[in-house]
């Protein structure tokens, strides 16, 4: 293995699945928005250690998540708004005529699904 420290004997088909177990393997921290790197031993021990700065993180991202739903969901509110207000303005009428009315938007007379128009 060509990890310091490691000294184990893989044959060159093996060596993957060794890294990806390997304790000398250097690797990311498992958890999201830690850009520190360990050797695989240490991990354990980082995790332990920077609980609060993880944490901490963990917040923000979730505050920063929280915001955008509440913008997510303004939109969808205007978006239905908006919506509402075209279906009590257009509907396709039985004379194939836009007409002003109360009723469902794009009623189709013709007997084709989708087709607005004659001709």
């Amino acid at each position: 293995c060509p990890n310091a420290g490691c000294g184990e004997t893989v044959p060159r088909g093996g060596m993957a699945a060794h890294r990806s177990v390997c304790v000398r393997e250097e690797v990311e921290c498992p958890c999201p928005g830690c850009e520190e790197r360990m050797v695989r031993a240490e991990v354990e021990q980082h995790v332990a250690a920077s609980g609060a700065v993880h944490l901490k993180r963990a917040w923000e991202k979730v505050a920063e998540m929280e915001e955008k739903v509440a913008e997510q969901a303004e939109e969808i509110s205007a978006l239905r708004k908006r919506g509402e207000a075209l279906t009590r303005v257009f509907t396709w009428s039985t004379d194939s005529a836009w007409s002003h009315t109360e009723s469902l938007p794009y009623t189709f007379t013709d007997g084709v699904r989708g087709h607005c128009f004659n001709g």
